[in-house]
Protein backbone atom coordinates (compact mmCIF):
# COMPACT_ATOMS: atom_id res chain seq x y z
CA UNK A 1 0.00 0.00 0.00
CA UNK A 2 1.43 2.95 -0.73
CA UNK A 3 0.43 6.31 1.43
CA UNK A 4 0.95 9.75 1.04
CA UNK A 5 1.43 11.45 4.21
CA UNK A 6 2.55 15.14 6.25
CA UNK A 7 3.91 13.84 9.31
CA UNK A 8 5.19 16.55 11.15
CA UNK A 9 7.90 17.05 13.92
CA UNK A 10 6.66 17.83 17.19
CA UNK A 11 10.27 18.71 17.60
CA UNK A 12 10.86 21.33 14.35
CA UNK A 13 6.87 21.77 13.23
CA UNK A 14 8.74 20.90 9.79
CA UNK A 15 7.43 17.73 7.77
CA UNK A 16 9.48 14.93 8.28
CA UNK A 17 7.24 12.20 6.29
CA UNK A 18 6.83 12.24 2.54
CA UNK A 19 5.77 9.04 0.50
CA UNK A 20 5.46 5.98 2.63
CA UNK A 21 5.56 2.26 1.53
CA UNK A 22 3.56 -0.16 3.39
CA UNK A 23 1.70 0.22 6.13
CA UNK A 24 1.30 3.82 7.90
CA UNK A 25 1.33 2.01 11.05
CA UNK A 26 4.55 0.32 10.08
CA UNK A 27 6.10 1.59 7.15
CA UNK A 28 8.89 -0.12 5.49
CA UNK A 29 10.62 2.46 3.29
CA UNK A 30 9.96 6.00 3.31
CA UNK A 31 11.33 8.65 1.25
CA UNK A 32 11.77 12.81 2.36
CA UNK A 33 10.54 15.04 -0.47
CA UNK A 34 13.92 16.94 -0.77
CA UNK A 35 11.53 20.17 -1.48
CA UNK A 36 11.09 20.28 1.89
CA UNK A 37 12.97 20.94 4.90
CA UNK A 38 14.43 17.35 5.88
CA UNK A 39 16.40 16.51 9.02
CA UNK A 40 19.76 14.85 9.56
CA UNK A 41 19.47 13.66 13.43
CA UNK A 42 19.08 9.76 12.53
CA UNK A 43 17.54 8.69 15.78
CA UNK A 44 15.20 11.61 15.93
CA UNK A 45 13.86 11.03 12.02
CA UNK A 46 13.24 7.16 13.49
CA UNK A 47 11.72 8.06 16.41
CA UNK A 48 9.30 10.50 14.73
CA UNK A 49 8.15 8.48 11.73
CA UNK A 50 7.97 5.04 13.29
CA UNK A 51 6.17 6.48 16.35
CA UNK A 52 8.57 4.58 18.74
CA UNK A 53 7.63 4.76 22.81
CA UNK A 54 9.51 4.77 25.63
CA UNK A 55 10.29 1.17 25.23
CA UNK A 56 11.91 1.12 21.81
CA UNK A 57 15.25 1.85 21.23
CA UNK A 58 17.46 1.81 17.94
CA UNK A 59 21.25 1.76 18.72
CA UNK A 60 23.63 2.06 15.60
CA UNK A 61 25.31 -1.28 14.50
CA UNK A 62 26.83 -0.26 10.58
CA UNK A 63 27.92 2.57 9.27
CA UNK A 64 28.91 2.04 5.22
CA UNK A 65 29.78 5.18 2.11
CA UNK A 66 28.19 4.01 -1.22
CA UNK A 67 30.46 4.50 -4.56
CA UNK A 68 28.37 7.91 -4.85
CA UNK A 69 29.23 9.41 -1.55
CA UNK A 70 26.19 9.02 0.10
CA UNK A 71 26.47 7.83 3.75
CA UNK A 72 24.00 4.49 4.87
CA UNK A 73 23.31 4.07 8.60
CA UNK A 74 22.12 0.78 10.12
CA UNK A 75 20.50 0.31 13.07
CA UNK A 76 19.22 -2.75 15.40
CA UNK A 77 15.83 -1.96 17.39
CA UNK A 78 15.99 -3.33 21.18
CA UNK A 79 13.04 -3.65 23.35
CA UNK A 80 12.84 -2.79 26.77
CA UNK A 81 16.70 -3.40 26.33
CA UNK A 82 16.33 -6.69 24.33
CA UNK A 83 17.33 -7.46 20.85
CA UNK A 84 14.44 -7.79 18.49
CA UNK A 85 15.93 -10.23 15.43
CA UNK A 86 15.13 -9.44 12.13
CA UNK A 87 14.49 -5.84 13.12
CA UNK A 88 16.90 -3.45 11.44
CA UNK A 89 16.43 0.07 10.15
CA UNK A 90 18.87 1.73 7.63
CA UNK A 91 18.94 5.55 7.03
CA UNK A 92 20.25 7.04 3.87
CA UNK A 93 21.93 10.44 3.77
CA UNK A 94 21.84 12.61 0.31
CA UNK A 95 25.03 14.39 -0.26
CA UNK A 96 24.18 17.03 1.32
CA UNK A 97 24.09 14.72 4.95
CA UNK A 98 20.65 15.07 5.06
CA UNK A 99 18.21 12.24 5.68
CA UNK A 100 16.83 10.96 2.08
CA UNK A 101 15.16 7.82 2.85
CA UNK A 102 14.73 5.29 5.72
CA UNK A 103 14.23 1.88 5.00
CA UNK A 104 13.75 -1.50 7.53
CA UNK A 105 11.31 -3.65 9.08
CA UNK A 106 9.95 -2.34 13.01
CA UNK A 107 8.29 -4.23 14.92
CA UNK A 108 5.71 -2.65 17.04
CA UNK A 109 5.34 -4.82 20.38
CA UNK A 110 3.26 -3.66 22.94
CA UNK A 111 3.45 -4.73 26.44
CA UNK A 112 5.73 -7.67 25.97
CA UNK A 113 7.64 -9.65 29.13
CA UNK A 114 11.49 -9.59 28.62
CA UNK A 115 11.87 -11.83 31.91
CA UNK A 116 12.98 -15.24 31.06
CA UNK A 117 11.68 -17.91 33.20
CA UNK A 118 13.82 -20.56 31.79
CA UNK A 119 17.65 -20.10 31.99
CA UNK A 120 20.13 -20.35 29.24
CA UNK A 121 21.58 -23.51 30.68
CA UNK A 122 18.41 -24.94 30.73
CA UNK A 123 17.63 -23.71 26.97
CA UNK A 124 20.69 -25.22 25.81
CA UNK A 125 20.23 -28.45 27.13
CA UNK A 126 16.76 -28.13 25.42
CA UNK A 127 18.44 -27.48 22.34
CA UNK A 128 21.10 -29.90 22.52
CA UNK A 129 18.28 -32.51 22.93
CA UNK A 130 16.85 -31.43 19.91
CA UNK A 131 19.87 -31.63 17.94
CA UNK A 132 20.98 -34.77 18.85
CA UNK A 133 24.70 -34.92 17.97
CA UNK A 134 26.80 -37.48 18.63
CA UNK A 135 29.94 -35.36 19.41
CA UNK A 136 30.50 -30.66 19.58
CA UNK A 137 33.38 -28.82 18.41
CA UNK A 138 33.66 -27.75 22.26
CA UNK A 139 34.35 -31.54 23.32
CA UNK A 140 37.31 -32.15 21.47
CA UNK A 141 40.22 -29.98 23.29
CA UNK A 142 42.48 -30.41 20.37
CA UNK A 143 39.67 -28.30 18.51
CA UNK A 144 39.47 -25.68 21.03
CA UNK A 145 43.21 -24.83 20.96
CA UNK A 146 42.96 -24.40 16.85
CA UNK A 147 40.21 -21.71 17.71
CA UNK A 148 42.58 -19.86 19.88
CA UNK A 149 45.45 -19.97 17.98
CA UNK A 150 43.59 -18.77 15.12
CA UNK A 151 41.46 -15.94 16.39
CA UNK A 152 44.44 -15.51 19.15
CA UNK A 153 42.13 -15.47 21.94
CA UNK A 154 43.30 -17.24 24.91
CA UNK A 155 39.22 -17.52 25.70
CA UNK A 156 38.14 -18.15 22.87
CA UNK A 157 35.72 -21.85 22.78
CA UNK A 158 33.13 -23.47 20.62
CA UNK A 159 30.54 -23.82 23.65
CA UNK A 160 27.60 -22.09 22.50
CA UNK A 161 26.47 -18.90 24.43
CA UNK A 162 22.88 -17.82 24.07
CA UNK A 163 21.59 -14.51 22.95
CA UNK A 164 18.31 -13.20 24.71
CA UNK A 165 16.10 -12.02 22.09
CA UNK A 166 12.56 -11.65 21.02
CA UNK A 167 11.85 -13.14 17.68
CA UNK A 168 8.91 -12.90 15.97
CA UNK A 169 6.82 -15.69 14.41
CA UNK A 170 4.62 -15.27 11.04
CA UNK A 171 0.97 -16.19 11.96
CA UNK A 172 -0.41 -15.05 9.27
CA UNK A 173 -0.01 -11.89 6.67
CA UNK A 174 -1.53 -10.05 8.90
CA UNK A 175 -0.72 -11.59 12.71
CA UNK A 176 2.82 -11.60 14.41
CA UNK A 177 3.68 -13.74 17.60
CA UNK A 178 6.41 -12.81 19.88
CA UNK A 179 8.03 -14.71 21.98
CA UNK A 180 10.87 -14.53 24.39
CA UNK A 181 13.93 -16.72 23.32
CA UNK A 182 17.65 -17.69 23.10
CA UNK A 183 19.17 -17.98 20.28
CA UNK A 184 22.31 -20.20 19.79
CA UNK A 185 25.06 -21.08 17.00
CA UNK A 186 25.56 -24.80 17.67
CA UNK A 187 28.71 -26.90 15.70
CA UNK A 188 28.66 -30.20 15.61
CA UNK A 189 31.80 -32.37 15.20
CA UNK A 190 29.64 -35.60 14.52
CA UNK A 191 28.33 -35.48 11.90
CA UNK A 192 29.72 -31.85 11.16
CA UNK A 193 27.23 -29.17 10.64
CA UNK A 194 26.61 -25.34 12.40
CA UNK A 195 22.96 -24.78 13.40
CA UNK A 196 21.46 -21.92 15.06
CA UNK A 197 18.61 -23.03 17.19
CA UNK A 198 16.36 -20.77 19.03
CA UNK A 199 14.66 -21.88 22.16
CA UNK A 200 11.70 -20.01 24.05
CA UNK A 201 12.99 -18.40 27.03
CA UNK A 202 9.22 -19.02 29.15
CA UNK A 203 8.35 -22.82 28.19
CA UNK A 204 11.85 -24.47 26.13
CA UNK A 205 9.71 -24.98 23.49
CA UNK A 206 11.61 -24.55 19.70
CA UNK A 207 11.12 -21.90 17.66
CA UNK A 208 13.03 -22.19 15.18
CA UNK A 209 16.36 -23.84 13.49
CA UNK A 210 18.56 -23.87 10.58
CA UNK A 211 21.65 -24.84 9.43
CA UNK A 212 24.19 -22.25 8.64
CA UNK A 213 25.68 -24.45 5.79
CA UNK A 214 24.56 -24.37 1.75
CA UNK A 215 21.09 -23.76 1.78
CA UNK A 216 19.49 -21.71 5.17
CA UNK A 217 15.66 -20.15 5.34
CA UNK A 218 15.95 -16.21 5.93
CA UNK A 219 13.40 -13.43 6.24
CA UNK A 220 12.05 -10.91 3.69
CA UNK A 221 10.03 -7.89 3.86
CA UNK A 222 8.10 -8.11 0.99
CA UNK A 223 5.92 -5.46 -1.23
CA UNK A 224 3.15 -7.76 -1.75
CA UNK A 225 3.20 -10.99 0.52
CA UNK A 226 3.93 -8.92 4.40
CA UNK A 227 6.56 -8.58 6.22
CA UNK A 228 8.52 -11.84 7.87
CA UNK A 229 8.12 -13.68 4.87
CA UNK A 230 10.30 -16.93 4.32
CA UNK A 231 13.47 -17.28 1.36
CA UNK A 232 15.90 -19.62 0.79
CA UNK A 233 19.31 -18.13 1.16
CA UNK A 234 22.70 -19.61 0.13
CA UNK A 235 25.78 -19.45 1.43
CA UNK A 236 29.03 -19.03 -0.40
CA UNK A 237 31.65 -20.42 1.56
CA UNK A 238 34.11 -18.45 -0.06
CA UNK A 239 33.00 -15.37 0.69
CA UNK A 240 31.01 -16.42 3.57
CA UNK A 241 27.65 -14.38 2.49
CA UNK A 242 24.83 -15.39 2.31
CA UNK A 243 23.20 -14.93 -1.44
CA UNK A 244 19.40 -14.46 -2.77
CA UNK A 245 19.86 -17.95 -4.85
CA UNK A 246 17.37 -20.70 -3.98
CA UNK A 247 18.33 -23.76 -4.85
CA UNK A 248 15.19 -25.97 -3.28
CA UNK A 249 12.75 -25.44 -7.03
CA UNK A 250 13.64 -26.29 -10.00
CA UNK A 251 17.14 -26.07 -11.37
CA UNK A 252 17.09 -22.94 -9.13
CA UNK A 253 15.97 -19.20 -8.72
CA UNK A 254 18.59 -16.80 -8.51
CA UNK A 255 18.08 -13.24 -8.12
CA UNK A 256 20.86 -10.21 -9.64
CA UNK A 257 21.68 -6.50 -8.88
CA UNK A 258 21.76 -5.62 -13.01
CA UNK A 259 22.94 -2.26 -11.66
CA UNK A 260 25.84 -2.82 -9.32
CA UNK A 261 27.73 0.39 -10.10
CA UNK A 262 24.15 2.64 -9.07
CA UNK A 263 24.38 4.51 -11.85
CA UNK A 264 20.94 3.89 -13.13
CA UNK A 265 22.21 2.09 -16.24
CA UNK A 266 20.95 -1.36 -15.99
CA UNK A 267 22.21 -4.20 -18.06
CA UNK A 268 20.17 -7.20 -19.43
CA UNK A 269 22.05 -9.89 -19.48
CA UNK A 270 22.32 -11.70 -15.86
CA UNK A 271 26.19 -13.51 -17.09
CA UNK A 272 27.16 -9.72 -17.70
CA UNK A 273 27.97 -7.04 -15.16
CA UNK A 274 25.28 -8.45 -13.01
CA UNK A 275 25.90 -9.39 -9.11
CA UNK A 276 24.39 -11.48 -6.27
CA UNK A 277 22.98 -9.79 -3.93
CA UNK A 278 25.14 -10.58 -0.59
CA UNK A 279 24.24 -10.23 3.14
CA UNK A 280 26.15 -11.23 5.89
CA UNK A 281 23.38 -13.34 8.34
Amino acid sequence: MLVVNAIFNSYSQTPIGAITYGNINNPQFIVFDEKLPRSSNALETLNANLRLDQNDQYLPTQQITDKLGNTHQKYQQYYKGVKVAAATYCVHYALDNQIAAISGNYFPIDQFNVVPTLSEADALTKALTIINAQAYMWQNPQNEQWLRTITNDSSATFYPEGELMVYSVTDSLDSISYHLSYQFNVICSQPFNSEVIVIDALNGALINRFSTFSNAIGTACTRYSGTAQPIETTLNTITNVWELRDNTRGGGIYTFDMDPDDDGIGGTNPTIGSVDFEDGD
